[in-house]
């Protein structure tokens, strides 16, 4: 996790001696929650191997999926982080996930007291507002295919890990509009 973290922004020995006892291992079997709709978790969770999803629940009960985490990401709500707000969609691991989870106050306080965990949280929090404008861009302003083509460059790695249903709810189609997709580009 240090070596993932360094390469974000480095962090000095001192704090990270301070920070990796606070740390705490955590494994999630396939299909379970790691958290769910109008949890007040205060974890942040760094997911060290396995792959999860975030996604939404309508009120009739459709699963759309909202992002996918990679090793190295977080799994958490910000707005029930930062305005202790119950979480408005879950997280589900899609493979057997093992975590590291830390109270965001003792993140804070790791804040106050390093200077380096200050900016490596502020780089953190700037590639997630990078990554929801360009996800939002695309969702507004590419065809479905566009859509497909940039998940495949994005998550390479999970085509062939994680149901198609899975792969169409994230682009926001069906299974059907998918696999047409599919044999479209293979037909090219």
């Amino acid at each position: 996790m240090r070596a993932a973290f360094d390469l974000i922004e480095p962090l000095d020995d001192q704090s990270w001696a301070e920070a990796s006892e606070l740390f705490v291992l955590n494994r999630y079997a396939k299909k379970q929650q790691i958290f769910s709709i109008g949890d007040e978790s205060d974890q942040v969770r760094f997911l060290i191997s396995g792959i999860a999803r975030y996604y939404y629940l309508s009120p009739q009960g459709k699963e759309r999926n909202k992002s996918f985490a990679k090793p190295f990401g977080a799994v958490t709500s910000l707005p029930t982080l930062i305005d202790d707000r119950p979480a408005t969609f879950s997280a589900q691991a899609l493979s057997e996930c093992v975590c590291l989870s830390i109270n965001y106050r003792q993140i804070r306080k790791l804040n106050d007291n390093y200077h380096c965990w200050a900016r490596l949280c502020l780089r953190i929090f700037e590639k997630l507002a990078l990554s929801k404008d360009v996800r939002i861009a695309e969702l507004l302003m590419c065809s479905a295919t566009e859509r497909y083509l940039i998940f495949l460059e994005e998550y390479a790695q999970l085509v062939e890990l994680i149901p198609n249903y899975h792969i169409a709810s994230y682009l926001g189609i069906t299974e059907v509009a998918l696999s047409r997709i599919r044999n479209k580009l293979l037909s090219m």
